[in-house]
C-alpha cells in the first residue's frame, strides 16, 4: 500500500533522518507544529510502519519507490 504524505510528514521524516534522536520539543519548534500534534503524527507514521525504529529506516515501497540493487564487474581497469 502506498501512503500519501503531506508536507509536515515529509519535513518530519527529513528532520528525523538528520537526527532521529531529536527531542519532540525541538522538532515542534523547527516544524512550527504543536507538540501534541507532532506526537500524533509520529504515532501515525509508526502505526503505518513508515517509521519502524528511531534509527530512521524508511520503507521505500510504502512511499511508492521501488528499490533496485546493481552489481558491476569491472575488467581491464588502469589506475
Amino acid at each position: 500500500m502506498i501512503t500519501k504524505l503531506d508536507l509536515i510528514d515529509k519535513r518530519l521524516l527529513f528532520e528525523l533522518d538528520n537526527n532521529s534522536r531529536e527531542s519532540i520539543s525541538k522538532l515542534s519548534k523547527k516544524l512550527r507544529v504543536n507538540r501534541n500534534v507532532l506526537k500524533f503524527i509520529i504515532n501515525r507514521l509508526i502505526k503505518r510502519e513508515i517509521i519502524r525504529d528511531f534509527v530512521t529506516l524508511i520503507r521505500p515501497p510504502s512511499l511508492g519507490f521501488i528499490p533496485y540493487k546493481f552489481s558491476f564487474k569491472l575488467q581491464n581497469q588502469t589506475k
